[in-house]
């Protein structure tokens, strides 16, 4: 008799509800003025007249997926900021923000603003390391994040790791090191210059970095980071 074997069930694809049909939003938008507000701002932030199938689009969002109208505008300006203007684009942002919990407009806003230090740390650890940081593989700007968000380092250790580096200078060897030193319980700069004046390591002093490169660690810290998104080209 062969063993019963236990397998671990798929996890289920949520099912969005079907899309309004034009009957439907001119009866909802009778009791509900929140619709003509989102679509004269949507109109504005797009700077051009959207068509039936657009409305659509962002009332089924607001009415059926139960995305709040400042959501779906943050959206949009995040979009258009980015040079997309396609309404089935913006519905592809907002989905992938509701699967990873960004659903109201303050949960949008600190979205973008995390967003906004991620790439401002991105560009400062490719001068560090002599790379265009719009170069960063998807992988290493979640390393990156990492770096900042949950081992809580700053721009003077990505440095201090470069001297170590030496010609290895990638986001990959740099991680490497920062793993090490993690482990190790360092933490800050004084910690690995502290270590490495026990050891009698010598390591040649950093070179100084432009002013930017010099703020310390401004990410918003918050119980629950939100889950890494890579916003679509």
């Amino acid at each position: 008799m062969e063993p019963v074997r236990h397998t671990t069930p798929e996890p289920e694809i949520p099912v969005r509800p079907p899309k309004l049909t034009g009957a439907e939003i001119a009866a909802i938008s009778c009791t509900d003025p929140q619709i003509s507000v989102l679509i004269a701002e949507s109109q504005k932030l797009l700077g051009t007249m959207i068509n039936q199938n657009d409305i659509t689009i962002l009332v089924s969002l607001y009415h059926n997926d139960k995305i709040p109208v400042d959501t779906l505008l943050y959206a949009i300006a995040h979009a258009v900021s980015e040079g997309h203007r396609n309404v089935r684009y913006i519905e592809r942002v907002v989905t992938r923000w509701k699967e990873s919990g960004i659903i109201t407009g303050q949960d949008a806003e600190r979205y973008l603003h995390l967003l906004e230090k991620r790439q401002e740390i991105e560009k400062q650890v490719a001068q560090v390391l002599n790379y265009n940081d719009k170069n960063f593989t998807v992988a290493e700007k979640k390393i990156i994040a990492v770096w900042f968000e949950e081992m809580h380092y700053d721009i003077s250790m990505v440095q201090e790791a470069a001297l170590y580096a030496e010609g290895k200078k990638t986001v990959r060897y740099i991680n490497g090191i920062f793993k090490s030193w993690y482990a190790k319980g360092w933490r800050t700069l004084k910690d690995v210059q502290a270590a490495n004046v026990v050891s009698g390591a010598n390591i040649q002093q950093s070179v100084s970095l432009s002013p930017a490169l010099h703020t310390p660690n401004r990410m918003t810290k918050r119980k629950k980071p939100l889950k890494f998104l890579v916003e679509e080209e």
